[in-house]
């Protein structure tokens, strides 16, 4: 969540950022947070082109950073109503990773978030701006509601027997239904956002961007959730960019990067190119899509263990490689997009044309602060599965 909205934010990967670490890898546990130390921001762009800014979060992990905030005229973090259950949500984490029934999320709901969107727009008249939207409904615990919950499947929470729960079929089969719920329900409530901008005036004159920090594993490769791996179910997310009218943009089904997004972004803005992406109105080009994961210690119980490990992957076209731990894998993209056949061995000049572009994932300790999480956050974050 955090690296990768920190990438967004910067259009660097998360080793030129360093908005990374100390969350995951400090000696105590989640108490410390990395300092992001790009020179600029997008909302910072935005402020020098006379833009309002403003972030909405349902999940505050993505702004956890030092200096994730710069640049935004306002920064709104809406409460959970119910707080006591904060303890509740911490208590079935810990017993039932990943498997929740009838309980609250701890966090806004999507209607929340386009409330308090809506509410800055009008607020700020004709002004441009540039708002962030940060939702949570495809984010653990899932807790679908009526009408979506039970569309996929019964909504009774399977019984998954000893602790390796982690990898039952059907214990993976119940959690992706409810996945799939939540994302339906989120597609809702962008479906109402969306018609209040158009009743507003304010849909076609603004470049509208619906994407993702991570996926989610249900099993694949042996792992689960997200923060665990650089496979297509972890990094390989929606992007879906609505131009305002006048503008065109094509689209492409080849691999494209968060950073690419920047660079589309702040050339809207400002016409000169933030960070090391493409800007994505230039239809002729290809991206280079590098990721980076620094590995995570705690993720090692019930998501698999090569979790624990450091990855890296690059994509250019239809081709990716990827090293971590102990493998090094290459995979056709058009032909396999689950990466399940390793091409490794058969296509040697893929493998040497991608591997000088490999990201060089540098682990540094240098940008972290000192400061504690206080309780609340601590508990927020047990909640969310950040921590436990």
């Amino acid at each position: 969540t955090l690296p990768s909205h920190a990438s967004l934010f910067t259009g660097l990967l998360p080793s030129e950022h360093s908005a990374h670490e100390g969350i995951m890898y400090g000696q105590e546990g989640m108490v410390r947070r990395p300092r992001l130390t790009a020179d600029e921001t997008i909302a910072e762009l935005a402020k020098r082109h006379d833009y309002r800014t403003a972030a909405v979060l349902a999940n505050t992990v993505s702004l956890r950073a030092a200096g994730m905030r710069r640049g935004f005229d306002w920064v709104f973090k809406p409460l959970q109503e119910r707080r006591f259950e904060l303890l509740g949500e911490w208590i079935r984490r810990s017993t039932m990773p990943m498997a929740y029934d009838h309980v609250s999320k701890p966090g806004p709901s999507a209607y929340r978030v386009n409330e308090l969107i809506l509410r800055y727009i009008d607020s700020i008249g004709d002004a441009p701006f540039l708002v962030v939207g940060n939702y949570a409904e495809a984010h653990i615990p899932y807790a679908p509601r009526p009408p979506f919950e039970g569309t996929y499947t019964e909504p009774s929470i399977p019984d998954w027997g000893p602790p390796e729960y982690g990898q039952s079929e059907e214990l993976m089969t119940y959690l992706e239904a409810r996945y799939d719920e939540e994302i339906l329900a989120l597609d809702s409530a962008l479906a109402e956002l969306f018609e209040q901008l158009e009743a507003r005036g304010v849909f076609d004159r603004t470049w509208v961007i619906v994407t993702s920090d991570h996926g989610e594993a249900f099993g694949e490769h042996g792992l689960t959730e997200h923060g665990t791996a650089v496979y297509n179910e972890v990094t390989r997310i929606p992007l879906i960019i609505i131009p305002p009218q006048g503008d065109e943009l094509e689209a492409t089904s080849e691999a494209v990067s968060l950073v690419d997004v920047t660079a589309l972004i702040s050339g809207v803005i400002g016409e000169t190119k933030l960070g090391e992406g493409r800007d994505l109105r230039e239809g002729d080009g290809q991206s280079v899509v590098r990721m980076e994961y620094f590995g995570n210690p705690i993720k090692l119980s019930g998501h698999g263990p090569l979790a624990t490990q450091p990855g890296r992957a690059v994509a250019i076209g239809d081709r990716k490689l990827l090293t971590q731990g102990d493998r090094t894998e290459l995979y056709l993209l058009s032909d396999d997009p689950l990466e399940e056949e390793n091409r490794y061995e058969e296509m040697s000049d893929s493998v040497d044309l991608l591997t000088p572009e490999l990201p060089d994932l540098i682990f540094s300790d240098t940008s972290q602060e000192t400061r504690d999480f206080s309780e609340d956050e601590k508990s927020e974050l047990q909640a969310l599965g950040y921590l436990e």
